[in-house]
């Protein structure tokens, strides 16, 4: 979340390119909305709405394994940042993930039972 912030200031701040001006002129406080999206939301405000909603509801509901204690936090995002664009991308793959390890756990949970005494 923190990533999209920061492009969002930085798109903001140094961004040199030819905007449409109804994408970037926002009305002023005091008029209400038209009939026209132009004097509510720009369409640079819906892309980054959507993108930042996408973005936390992967970010929170994504639960990785427990990782290898060796790595580092910087290998550990990445890992994770993957998995969100995966996510993201085709959510069917996640599933499909989450599915086989459930099949793979009651296997070996059935191995294991402790028979009752």
């Amino acid at each position: 979340m923190l990533f999209w912030i920061l492009v969002l200031y930085v798109a903001r701040r140094f961004g040199t390119t030819q905007r449409h001006p109804d994408l970037v002129v926002r009305a002023p406080s005091d008029t209400l909305c038209d009939s026209t999206i132009n004097n509510c939301r720009t369409l640079f405000d819906i892309v980054w709405g959507c993108l930042a909603t996408t973005s936390a509801c992967t970010w929170v509901s994504l639960h990785q394994n427990v990782p290898d204690p060796k790595l580092g936090w910087l290998s550990l995002l990445l890992r994770k940042l993957r998995m969100m664009l995966v996510m993201t991308i085709a959510p069917e793959f996640i599933t499909n993930y989450a599915a086989v390890q459930l099949i793979s756990a009651l296997r070996i949970s059935k191995e294991f039972v402790v028979s009752k005494t």
